[in-house]
């Protein structure tokens, strides 16, 4: 049996089943690693507390978490050349980036392993 592929809702239809397989096949999201995290968080926590001071660093991410733990929580996209931060959701891990324009926004809950 062929399949006649110039009728136009079997053509879509084969169309369709493409697009599908393709989006089943495409690579999945890559893991952070905890130093991915770490640094990201550390760099969340910099640009938000405004804070130029290393030495103190770990205590600015500390009042970033306490914040977001009872606040909106912040999240940054987790992409490697992009700062880009936004108030989200606190489970928030596949957030809009709109500098990047994708969805890697992390929440800075995640990324301190609270949620």
């Amino acid at each position: 049996m062929t399949i006649d592929y110039s009728d136009p809702q079997i053509r879509k239809a084969a169309e369709w089943q493409v697009k599908k397989q393709l989006e089943k096949t495409r690579r999945p999201r890559m893991e952070l690693t905890r130093k991915v995290k770490a640094a990201k968080l550390k760099e969340l926590a910099l640009q938000e507390m405004g804070s130029g001071d290393e030495d103190n660093l770990s205590e600015t991410v500390y009042r970033l978490l306490e914040e977001a733990t009872y606040d909106e929580p912040l999240g940054i996209c987790s992409n490697e050349n992009c700062t880009y931060y936004t108030v989200v959701e606190p489970d928030q891990d596949k957030g809009w980036c709109e500098h990047c324009e994708t969805k890697t926004v992390v929440s800075c809950l995640i990324l301190g392993n609270i949620v």
